[in-house]
């Protein structure tokens, strides 16, 4: 499903990019993908936020919600990781 593929490839570019740049929606982030039959799929959320009970400077989640229309109908998915700051 193309809903799932845009929020991961938006997963993807934040957990392997900067650990000090996750609070931050990558470059792609609210650029509609058109699908194979003309569905327009958005970004529709993007949150960075701390996990509880674990040190937010090693440890964030990310979560990306995706929305579409279809036959008038609101449609979404969420996906989330968990993101670890290796320490050096």
């Amino acid at each position: 499903m193309k809903a799932v593929q845009l929020a991961q490839s938006i997963l993807e570019v934040k957990r392997f990019g900067p650990f000090s740049e996750l609070g931050t929606p990558p470059g792609m982030y609210n650029e509609p993908v058109k699908g194979d039959d003309g569905t327009m799929f958005t970004p529709s959320r993007y949150e960075c936020y701390e996990i509880s009970g674990s040190d937010p400077a090693y440890l964030k989640g990310i979560r990306v919600t995706v929305s579409w229309k279809d036959k008038d109908v609101e449609n979404y998915i969420t996906q989330e990781i968990y993101v670890y700051r290796i320490q050096q």
